[in-house]
């Protein structure tokens, strides 16, 4: 992954008009997502930025929680690039 985040992925695009699909090697994330948008410059590679749906916790004082991501949540981060954090021994 390079410093400002981003590393080359497997990008599918599709759209009816109405319905959009948005699949990131082979994992679909078209329902996690607020938007995408991409960019296509001559001499450059294709850039896809991504803005996914994440709620707003601000505030939320919760103190110790224990946070469990789904094995679904979990493949849409890791084609996003997140490496999962090692098991608590």
């Amino acid at each position: 992954m390079s410093k400002d985040g981003s590393s080359l992925r497997t990008v599918q695009l599709g759209s009816d008009g109405v319905h959009h699909s948005l699949i990131v090697d082979g994992i679909d994330l078209s329902r996690g997502m607020r938007s995408a948008q991409l960019k296509l410059a001559a001499g450059e590679l294709p850039t896809l930025t991504l803005d996914p749906i994440i709620f707003n916790l601000d505030g939320a004082d919760l103190g110790s929680v224990r946070v469990i991501v789904t094995d679904q949540a979990a493949k849409a981060l890791v084609a996003l690039g997140w490496t999962p954090p090692e098991e608590a021994q």
